[in-house]
Protein backbone atom coordinates (compact mmCIF):
# COMPACT_ATOMS: atom_id res chain seq x y z
CA UNK A 1 0.00 0.00 0.00
CA UNK A 2 1.31 3.05 -0.81
CA UNK A 3 1.03 6.64 1.40
CA UNK A 4 1.01 10.27 0.05
CA UNK A 5 3.84 11.86 0.80
CA UNK A 6 5.96 15.19 -0.05
CA UNK A 7 9.31 16.05 0.20
CA UNK A 8 10.36 17.39 4.08
CA UNK A 9 13.32 19.54 5.94
CA UNK A 10 14.05 17.76 9.13
CA UNK A 11 16.62 18.48 11.74
CA UNK A 12 18.12 17.15 14.68
CA UNK A 13 19.76 19.35 17.53
CA UNK A 14 19.84 23.07 18.17
CA UNK A 15 20.17 26.18 15.67
CA UNK A 16 22.80 25.68 13.57
CA UNK A 17 24.43 26.17 10.12
CA UNK A 18 21.98 22.88 8.79
CA UNK A 19 19.28 24.73 10.35
CA UNK A 20 19.69 28.17 8.88
CA UNK A 21 20.13 26.57 5.32
CA UNK A 22 16.20 26.23 4.88
CA UNK A 23 14.90 29.78 4.64
CA UNK A 24 11.99 29.36 6.90
CA UNK A 25 13.96 27.84 9.50
CA UNK A 26 16.58 30.69 9.38
CA UNK A 27 14.22 33.04 10.13
CA UNK A 28 12.26 31.14 13.05
CA UNK A 29 16.16 30.87 14.34
CA UNK A 30 16.46 34.64 14.50
CA UNK A 31 12.83 35.22 15.69
CA UNK A 32 13.24 32.66 19.02
CA UNK A 33 16.47 34.74 19.53
CA UNK A 34 14.25 37.62 19.47
CA UNK A 35 11.64 36.04 21.24
CA UNK A 36 13.37 34.32 24.41
CA UNK A 37 14.66 38.22 24.73
CA UNK A 38 11.21 38.89 26.09
CA UNK A 39 10.33 42.03 24.49
CA UNK A 40 7.13 40.71 23.39
CA UNK A 41 5.21 44.06 22.58
CA UNK A 42 8.29 44.90 20.03
CA UNK A 43 7.70 41.68 18.34
CA UNK A 44 3.66 42.85 17.89
CA UNK A 45 4.61 46.18 17.22
CA UNK A 46 7.11 45.98 14.42
CA UNK A 47 5.24 43.94 11.69
CA UNK A 48 8.58 42.13 11.01
CA UNK A 49 7.19 38.41 12.84
CA UNK A 50 3.78 38.17 12.33
CA UNK A 51 0.67 38.71 10.79
CA UNK A 52 -2.04 40.79 11.89
CA UNK A 53 -4.13 37.50 11.49
CA UNK A 54 -1.51 35.81 13.94
CA UNK A 55 -3.79 33.14 15.38
CA UNK A 56 -2.78 30.98 19.00
CA UNK A 57 -3.78 27.99 20.28
CA UNK A 58 -2.11 26.32 23.80
CA UNK A 59 -2.08 23.08 25.35
CA UNK A 60 -5.49 23.06 26.96
CA UNK A 61 -6.85 23.19 23.21
CA UNK A 62 -8.45 26.87 23.82
CA UNK A 63 -8.07 28.83 20.49
CA UNK A 64 -7.76 32.70 20.46
CA UNK A 65 -9.16 35.18 18.39
CA UNK A 66 -6.91 36.29 15.75
CA UNK A 67 -4.65 39.52 16.00
CA UNK A 68 -3.08 40.86 18.80
CA UNK A 69 -5.37 39.04 21.48
CA UNK A 70 -4.01 35.83 20.44
CA UNK A 71 -0.65 37.44 20.70
CA UNK A 72 -1.79 39.11 23.97
CA UNK A 73 -2.31 35.24 25.50
CA UNK A 74 1.45 34.06 24.05
CA UNK A 75 2.34 36.97 26.38
CA UNK A 76 0.11 35.76 29.51
CA UNK A 77 1.81 32.27 28.44
CA UNK A 78 5.04 32.83 29.54
CA UNK A 79 4.45 35.66 31.98
CA UNK A 80 5.27 33.28 35.12
CA UNK A 81 8.90 32.99 33.44
CA UNK A 82 11.46 35.56 35.04
CA UNK A 83 13.69 34.11 32.12
CA UNK A 84 13.36 31.51 29.51
CA UNK A 85 15.62 29.90 26.32
CA UNK A 86 14.01 27.67 23.54
CA UNK A 87 16.14 24.93 22.58
CA UNK A 88 15.25 22.56 19.85
CA UNK A 89 15.85 19.31 19.39
CA UNK A 90 13.95 17.87 16.56
CA UNK A 91 12.04 19.55 13.94
CA UNK A 92 9.83 19.31 10.49
CA UNK A 93 9.50 21.60 8.10
CA UNK A 94 7.41 21.38 5.11
CA UNK A 95 6.13 23.87 2.41
CA UNK A 96 2.34 24.57 2.51
CA UNK A 97 0.72 23.47 -0.95
CA UNK A 98 -2.20 26.32 -0.87
CA UNK A 99 -0.33 29.17 0.11
CA UNK A 100 3.10 30.54 -0.13
CA UNK A 101 4.93 29.68 2.91
CA UNK A 102 5.98 26.77 4.86
CA UNK A 103 4.65 24.64 8.35
CA UNK A 104 6.84 23.47 11.02
CA UNK A 105 6.85 20.69 13.43
CA UNK A 106 9.12 20.41 16.35
CA UNK A 107 10.25 19.76 19.89
CA UNK A 108 12.55 21.55 22.10
CA UNK A 109 13.58 22.05 25.33
CA UNK A 110 12.05 25.30 27.21
CA UNK A 111 14.73 26.47 29.68
CA UNK A 112 13.41 28.55 32.51
CA UNK A 113 13.59 31.09 35.95
CA UNK A 114 10.62 30.82 38.19
CA UNK A 115 9.71 34.12 40.24
CA UNK A 116 10.23 32.89 44.07
CA UNK A 117 14.01 32.05 44.11
CA UNK A 118 17.16 33.01 43.01
CA UNK A 119 17.63 33.24 39.33
CA UNK A 120 20.29 30.46 38.07
CA UNK A 121 20.18 28.46 41.08
CA UNK A 122 18.50 25.12 39.13
CA UNK A 123 19.71 22.25 38.77
CA UNK A 124 19.73 21.98 34.49
CA UNK A 125 22.23 23.13 32.09
CA UNK A 126 21.08 23.91 28.85
CA UNK A 127 23.65 22.83 25.39
CA UNK A 128 25.47 26.22 25.58
CA UNK A 129 26.30 25.80 29.49
CA UNK A 130 23.72 28.55 31.07
CA UNK A 131 22.04 27.40 34.18
CA UNK A 132 18.42 27.32 34.82
CA UNK A 133 15.88 26.12 37.33
CA UNK A 134 13.80 24.03 35.08
CA UNK A 135 13.64 22.24 31.91
CA UNK A 136 10.01 21.39 29.86
CA UNK A 137 9.94 19.70 26.62
CA UNK A 138 7.13 21.27 24.55
CA UNK A 139 6.02 20.77 21.65
CA UNK A 140 5.37 23.47 18.47
CA UNK A 141 3.19 23.73 15.34
CA UNK A 142 4.72 27.00 13.46
CA UNK A 143 2.76 28.46 10.27
CA UNK A 144 4.89 30.61 8.05
CA UNK A 145 3.70 33.40 5.47
CA UNK A 146 6.48 33.71 2.46
CA UNK A 147 6.34 37.71 2.07
CA UNK A 148 8.06 38.99 -1.40
CA UNK A 149 9.45 37.24 -3.98
CA UNK A 150 11.40 33.80 -4.13
CA UNK A 151 14.11 32.67 -2.19
CA UNK A 152 14.46 35.83 -0.03
CA UNK A 153 13.59 34.33 3.69
CA UNK A 154 11.40 36.66 4.64
CA UNK A 155 8.36 35.07 6.45
CA UNK A 156 5.83 36.43 9.15
CA UNK A 157 4.48 33.88 11.67
CA UNK A 158 0.59 33.14 10.75
CA UNK A 159 0.15 30.55 13.66
CA UNK A 160 1.68 29.04 16.91
CA UNK A 161 0.27 25.86 18.78
CA UNK A 162 1.90 24.54 22.15
CA UNK A 163 1.75 21.43 23.19
CA UNK A 164 3.50 21.71 26.64
CA UNK A 165 2.54 19.93 30.11
CA UNK A 166 2.40 23.00 32.52
CA UNK A 167 2.13 20.62 35.35
CA UNK A 168 5.92 20.75 36.40
CA UNK A 169 5.96 24.28 35.95
CA UNK A 170 2.50 24.86 38.35
CA UNK A 171 3.72 22.66 40.91
CA UNK A 172 7.29 24.56 41.22
CA UNK A 173 4.85 27.88 41.16
CA UNK A 174 2.43 26.25 43.89
CA UNK A 175 5.50 25.48 46.30
CA UNK A 176 7.15 28.73 45.71
CA UNK A 177 4.05 30.24 46.78
CA UNK A 178 3.83 32.87 43.37
CA UNK A 179 0.59 30.85 43.10
CA UNK A 180 -2.06 29.81 45.10
CA UNK A 181 -4.54 26.97 44.58
CA UNK A 182 -7.20 29.44 44.41
CA UNK A 183 -5.71 30.73 41.28
CA UNK A 184 -6.38 27.58 39.40
CA UNK A 185 -10.03 27.53 40.56
CA UNK A 186 -9.18 24.39 43.47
Amino acid sequence: MSYKTQPAFVHQGDWDAESDSHPAMKWMHEYTNVFDKGDHDAIWSSGKYLTSSFQYSKSDGTIYTPGQESWEQVKQTYANFTKYHHEPYFLVCYELPDTPGYAMLGNAWLYCNLPGSSPGTGGVTDGKGQKWQMRVPAGFHFVYKKQGGDGDGDFRLTTTSITCDSGPVVVALLQRGVMKPADLGL
